[in-house]
């Protein structure tokens, strides 16, 4: 039985040799590119009321010779139209990027067809258009406003200061998916750059078909080693990590770790959140800049787009996927300079927003510009448009007075939100209060009242009347459905403490 079982695998083994090499007789040695598979046959659609034709009419699809399945297009084309004629044009890539980029370089060739290209784009800083309608929005004000050394304070980079502006490089790249995994890769990837004080570069790397992949990401690599200091846009959690995977996939070893890195996601979203209906770089452009991109294409059919490129279908819907690659990374210097704006101008009109006056709150406190803290909570508080979020803001204002010493304002603040708050919104007041006289004004019977009041709004919890009054820690389970009767419990030790401390003191009196 062995003997028969190891036959078998090496008749398997045979099996499977020989037809590889008619695999590779059919091919002529070379590599299949997924811009020579003809896309499937696709039966005509029945038009309203027409009766569909039955399976076994339909014409069989053609199997791709590609061992690789690529998305087929869409039954719904309606959303993909982006003005260009169906066509499908087998190894016309090259005649594409010339068209339309008569500067781009090759960055390799195989049999005479480019695996991966550069492309070569400029901007002026004066704000007006270039040839593909691409523009620096906010202008000449970019340089104006633009100081690297507030990298320590949007994202805690303080290498930043010490660098100048050519040493940065602005990225953005373009994929095939949002998630890792196979035949997920980034075919487009933007850098970046100032050319002096009149103009803003990018340069592109553009995977013609996938195994150019290690071509442009080692010319990326080349070319990134030549700045000192990067700047992206949600490049922390997506950028940065994808490439980096890719570039261990493909051997290609990236320079990020020796770079420091500036993430203006998140420093945006302390401005813009809750004012916007997203921070994404577009939404900006429109709403806060005022900014009408002229070439573009959402971002969701993006992957699909470069798809239906590589199997030679409607090519030219590649053209405003580079366009939108190049406005996302011409945006990011404006978005940084204007974030740069607003740390020194918290008081400018279009800054008048609680999110707003709460996050550069957030800036100050890091670098420890009390003044500053409390100046913005005091607008955002006034800036609020629901009782809750006034409170929020007014008791983050109390704790600022607390830590600067102003213990009136602080006082005065509490005494007023204990009042105004309904219900469970006063326990926190009434809390401060009984800890202020307790630690500061040695007055227990106030102490003793204030905390009476806090139990008294904890009071409208239908379970805060039926606890038991218990010390036990083992009784209380610190979750947040049993917050209040922790918080109850609490209290209650607070309020026995208080009762024993005024006991001593009214003891000691003569």
């Amino acid at each position: 039985m062995p003997e028969k079982k190891h036959a078998s695998e090496d008749e398997q083994r045979r099996e499977r040799a020989r037809r590889i090499d008619e695999l590779i007789r059919r091919t002529e040695g070379r590599v299949v590119r997924a811009s020579e598979i003809k896309p499937p046959v696709r039966p005509r659609r029945a038009a309203p009321g027409e009766v569909p034709a039955n399976r076994g009419d339909r014409p069989e699809r053609e199997s791709p010779v590609s061992p690789t399945r690529l998305p087929t297009q869409s039954d719904n084309e309606e959303d993909l139209d982006l003005g260009f004629e169906d066509e499908f044009e087998p190894g016309a890539d090259n005649r594409l990027v010339r068209e339309f980029y008569p500067d781009s370089e090759p960055l390799g060739k195989v049999e005479d067809e480019c695996l991966a290209w550069r492309l070569r784009t400029e901007v002026s800083l004066d704000g007006s258009p270039n040839a593909s309608g691409v523009r620096m929005p906010l202008g000449a004000d970019v340089l104006e406003h633009l100081d690297l050394k507030l990298g320590r304070v949007f994202d805690r980079q303080a290498l930043f200061g010490s660098l100048e502006l050519d040493d940065l490089a602005f990225l953005d790249i373009e994929s095939t998916g949002l998630s890792g995994g196979v035949g997920v890769v980034a075919f487009l990837v933007a850098i970046g750059f100032f050319d002096g004080r009149e103009r803003f570069v990018v340069e592109q790397y553009f995977m013609e078909d996938f195994p150019g992949e290690p071509t442009m990401l080692d010319a990326l690599v080349r070319r990134l080693k030549e700045f000192k200091g990067l700047v992206t846009y949600n490049g922390k959690s997506f950028d940065l990590p994808f490439l980096s995977v890719r570039g261990a996939m493909t051997r290609v070893a990236m320079p990020f770790a020796a770079m420091p890195h500036l993430d203006l996601l998140h420093a945006s979203r302390r401005i813009w959140r809750g004012r916007l209906a997203s921070c994404s770089l577009s939404t900006i452009e429109s709403e806060a800049f005022g900014l009408a991109r002229e070439s573009d294409v959402p971002g969701s059919l993006i992957p699909r787009i470069y798809m239906e490129y590589l199997r030679g279908i409607r090519r030219r819907q590649i053209v405003p996927v580079i366009d939108h690659n190049v406005q996302d990374v011409v945006s990011m210097p404006a978005v940084f300079a204007f974030l740069c704006r607003c740390y020194r101008n918290p008081e400018l009109e279009d800054l008048q927003h609680q999110t707003t006056q709460a996050g550069l709150a957030g800036w100050y406190r890091r670098e420890g510009r009390a003044e500053q803290v409390v100046e913005c909570l005091e607008r955002a508080a006034l800036l609020s448009r629901s009782p809750i979020e006034e409170h929020s803001l007014s008791m983050h204002v109390a704790v600022e007075y607390r830590r600067a010493g102003r213990w009136t304002d602080a006082v005065d603040v509490w005494r007023e939100r204990a009042r105004v708050a309904p219900g469970l919104l006063g326990v926190g007041p009434c809390v401060e209060m009984a800890k202020y006289y307790e630690h500061r004004e040695k007055d227990f019977t106030q102490a003793i009242e204030w905390t009476r009041r806090a139990l008294e709004c904890l009071g409208e919890l239908p379970e805060a009347s039926s606890l038991p009054d218990s010390t036990d820690s083992s009784d209380t389970d610190e979750t947040e459905s049993d917050a209040g009767p922790a918080l109850v419990s609490d209290l209650r030790r607070r309020l026995r403490r208080l009762e024993r401390r005024l006991a001593r003191q009214q003891d000691k009196k003569p």
